[in-house]
């Protein structure tokens, strides 16, 4: 029996969006139809995909996260097929989804985009560089700008910006802009540092680890926003690639002993979807921006 591809679709919205309200509201239909369609579609096949609490989402079994795999790269391909038919008159339309951790990189690109293309509908995400790799691999996103070099088979990488990560403070803790902390004055920083998956976080780590040298402490911040503001608020240091740290705080810069920090931008695409006609007519857009 050939499977229900609306009660399938109705599934993969709710595992995008968490939540059966969240899935209705993707689809324009109503929470009750959502979930009838995939209470029928459990029914149909005799599985559990969805774990409930009182009725409500909690999570995917173990079927389910199958299940949503499998899903979004079909409709993955029926959206590379619909843009192949869209485009086949040499305008560009349709729909790209961005995953970034480079602000900057990715609105420089995006307004390229949005000149070359403007009948294409673009949407961006904001994460770290785990997140943006995992929204590739699920299919949640068609491209992804990350910093650093994820060695990942079912992606391709291609080289974008080379960057230098610098530190970041007020003046009480950086008195001369452009000046080299030294070991014995870095000591007795904190440094506010980037959760895990941030490869900007790996980078200053690693120069740590090599030059044996540690910070007072370490405070931990989820968004290179949030580091910059405690930057300026006088809470520490802030390591910050040098292309993406914010204007207007009055934060003065400066380099770790030891050398460079240097750091990395690539652009990351399934393999799988390496011949997708959107992607590569973006990419020769993006490439026209490189700066290595």
């Amino acid at each position: 029996m050939p499977v229900n591809v609306p009660a399938l679709r109705a599934f993969h919205a709710v595992a995008t969006g968490g939540g059966f309200s969240a899935g209705a509201q993707l689809l324009g239909r109503t929470q009750s139809t959502v979930t009838i369609m995939i209470d029928r579609l459990e029914k149909q096949y005799g599985v559990e995909l969805i774990v409930r609490r009182r009725g409500k989402f909690v999570g995917l079994t173990s079927a389910g996260e199958s299940v949503m795999r499998s899903a979004s790269q079909m409709f993955q391909h029926e959206n590379d097929i619909e843009l192949v038919l869209r485009n086949s008159s040499g305008c560009v339309s349709g729909r790209l989804c961005l995953g970034s951790t480079a602000p900057r990189a990715m609105i420089r690109i995006v307004t390229r985009l949005r000149e070359t293309f403007p009948a294409l509908e673009i949407s961006i995400s904001q994460a770290n560089s785990a997140r943006v790799v995992g929204d590739l691999l699920d299919c949640r996103t068609d491209l992804g700008i990350a910093g650093g070099y994820v060695n990942e088979a079912d992606l391709i990488a291609i080289p974008h910006e080379r960057r230098e990560i610098l530190l970041v403070g007020t003046k009480a803790h950086i008195p001369t802009d452009g000046m080299t902390l030294s070991r014995t004055e870095f000591s007795s920083k904190t440094l506010l540092l980037r959760e895990p998956g941030s490869q900007t976080r790996t980078a200053v780590l690693g120069h740590l680890e090599h030059h044996a040298m540690q910070p007072a402490g370490i405070l931990e911040i989820t968004t290179r926003e949030g580091q910059a503001y405690a930057a300026a608020a006088g809470l520490g240091v802030a390591p910050i690639a040098d292309a993406e740290i914010p204007e207007g705080l009055n934060l003065n810069r400066a380099r770790l002993e030891g050398g460079r920090i240097e750091g990395s931008v690539s652009l990351y695409l399934l393999r799988s979807r390496a011949a997708s006609p959107l992607l590569k007519r973006v990419l020769e857009v993006a490439q026209t921006l490189r700066c290595l």
